[in-house]
């Protein structure tokens, strides 16, 4: 991972990371990107949501955002405590900087970042 990302995604943890405990439970993870008024649920649905809008509307209501962002979280908390430390935080960016760096030159370009959101748009129009 490019020090530079791996800086940012620290830098994104600590913002996230409301109380500043060096970690993050559901309702911070949801309240920074949904609003501070939107609740996480208890548990995140099964099925991981494709694209934030689910009800193809046009429009992110606050019950889409909360199930989109809770599905992520809960990928991200891979060992269920409830929690998602720094190093399962660093792990997810990881993964998704390998996927995003289609040459694996550890360096993510524009065309990288263009051609991973065009795949996950064509992925979840099937």
């Amino acid at each position: 991972m490019a020090a530079e990302f791996e800086a940012s995604t620290k830098q994104q943890f600590s913002g996230l990371d409301a109380n500043k405990d060096n970690s993050l439970v559901a309702q911070e993870f949801v309240a920074y990107y949904c609003g501070p008024e939107a609740k996480a649920p208890k548990k995140a649905k099964a099925k991981p949501m494709k694209k934030i809008a689910a009800n193809k509307d046009g429009k992110i209501g606050k019950d889409e955002c909360v199930a989109f962002w809770m599905a992520r979280y809960s990928d991200m908390d891979t060992d269920k405590d409830g929690k998602v430390s720094m190093d399962e935080f660093l792990a997810a960016a990881k993964k998704q900087f390998k996927d995003m760096d289609k040459n694996g030159d550890g360096v993510i370009a524009v065309q990288d970042f263009d051609y991973h959101y065009e795949a996950q748009d064509a992925k979840a129009k099937k």
